[in-house]
């Protein structure tokens, strides 16, 4: 329905300004400083794998305003 459409399109915005305004461009340098201050194994694997997976949804937000 129209009501549908237009939620998914205000949350798709949303979503990109979560992204892009607050969550990018600070969260490289945080988790940098989480690997490298790191003294667990734990903190070590969690930094990189936090990192990949903002990246992972940033690039599917980007793919789905392509289309």
């Amino acid at each position: 329905s129209w009501l549908e459409d237009q939620s998914a399109e205000d949350e798709s915005e949303a979503l990109e300004t979560l992204f892009a305004d607050y969550l990018l461009p600070w969260c490289n340098t945080f988790l940098g400083k989480v690997e490298a201050h790191a003294v667990t194994p734990f903190w070590r694997t969690l930094a990189p794998l936090t990192r990949d997976a903002i990246g992972a949804m940033w690039d599917e937000l980007q793919e789905e305003d392509e289309e």
